[in-house]
């Protein structure tokens, strides 16, 4: 592994590059998306060209919507004229989530990324993980693909430290941690974005509520419904001037219903309320960029809204949740979905509410800010 990306890319020459990203890039989702379009923006900036690897047609309408210029190609299409592939955050290569027990199954049976490192091996193009998330459940199916994909790496980059463990366990050499690419570089999607601009100013205490609604809320599972009950219960606690509803990612109608549904619930208890579906990246920022507190179930979420100088909590059941808020150093603000109980998910909202009315803002230490900031300061060495 020679170490850094931009060491690599520099010695290509000052020519234009054709750099290809790989991760997640079909359906519709906010993070990844976010991730896809902070590269390719930052990497279009310094006159260079991106290409998504297997990106399907909702995902490459999505980020040219935010004024992202990106092209698409096919796995088997992927050939020596690409300058270098670049592995993007996401939770690609680990159990994705609690509630998905079969998820190996799946993953061994079509796994993109175990052929495009193979396709780059054999067009000889180097290719970079970076940022992503490692692990857990590897056992015994899905870590043959990740070793498979490690072990080839130039460099190997992951989002926390748990990352980090099973990263070496399954075949990466020299692999290095940085806090999640989202934190410090908000401001490539808009200069107002700025972490340290939002941390420079004093928070908002506006009490404008944010709710995500994620199948943990709008579901139909017994889970879902008791949350929803729960959250509806307890926002009279927080005494909203305004709740602001939203979703993340394409929602089906029945979903849409369902969100509706949530919505008159808590008009119908006297709620000043909006519903913000969702329509790309730019919409979940404006909205996270307008609240004061988020409940959210999801990982970037909660991110940004954190990186925009805003109160969050997560209810989830994500591996990469834990790690994430662990590793933030704001593990208090996660609890799990699936082992927590209703009244302790009760207790933990109104100790939050009652923590925010006390004045008290998480924010992402500058150590923490500077580690993100890192992966496109990198960059900068060789592009």
């Amino acid at each position: 592994m020679t170490g850094k990306i931009g060491d690599s890319i520099a010695a290509q020459g000052e020519k234009r590059l054709k750099i290809g990203l790989a991760g997640f890039c079909s359906g519709d989702n906010f993070g990844d998306l976010l991730m896809y379009a902070m590269y390719s923006k930052y990497i279009s900036s310094k006159g260079h060209q991106c290409i998504a690897i297997g990106a399907d047609k909702w995902f490459l309408e999505r980020l040219h919507a935010c004024g992202v210029e990106i092209e698409s190609i096919a796995v088997d299409q992927i050939s020596s004229e690409l300058s270098a592939c670049l592995f993007l955050g996401g939770g690609y290569m680990g159990w994705p989530d609690f509630a998905v027990p079969t998820w190996q199954l799946k993953y061994i049976k079509n796994n993109p990324y175990q052929c495009i490192a193979r396709k780059c091996r054999a067009s000889q193009i180097p290719y970079y993980v970076d940022g992503v998330e490692v692990g857990p459940g590897l056992y015994p199916l899905a870590g043959a693909v990740v070793r498979d994909i490690l072990g080839s790496a130039e460099s190997v980059v992951v989002r926390n430290s748990a990352s980090s463990s099973y990263a070496r366990r399954y075949g990466a050499d020299g692999v290095r941690v940085k806090a999640d690419v989202v934190i410090g570089n908000l401001s490539i999607m808009n200069p107002e974005y700025s972490i340290e601009g939002r941390y420079s100013e004093p928070p908002s205490r506006e009490r404008v509520l944010g709710i995500h609604l994620a199948s943990y809320v709008v579901g139909d599972s017994f889970l879902a419904r008791n949350f929803a009950d729960l959250l509806r219960v307890e926002i009279c606690q927080f005494e909203p001037s305004k709740i602001i509803c939203f979703t993340d990612s394409f929602t089906t109608p029945k979903t849409s219903e369902s969100c509706i549904r949530f919505v008159d619930q808590l008009v119908a208890a006297g709620y000043v309320v909006e519903l913000e579906m969702y329509t790309g990246v730019q919409s979940v920022l404006e909205v996270l960029n307008s609240i004061d507190f988020l409940v959210t179930t999801k990982l970037h979420a909660g991110v940004a809204a954190l990186a925009l100088g805003c109160y969050a909590i997560c209810i989830g059941s994500a591996p990469k949740l834990a790690r994430f808020y662990t590793d933030s150093g704001l593990d208090g603000h996660y609890l799990n979905h699936i082992f927590s109980s209703s009244s302790k998910k009760k207790a933990f909202i109104q100790d939050h509410f009652n923590r925010f009315s006390g004045g008290h803002q998480p924010r992402f230490d500058t150590q923490t800010i500077e580690s993100s900031k890192s992966y496109f300061s990198e960059f900068a060495l060789g592009l």
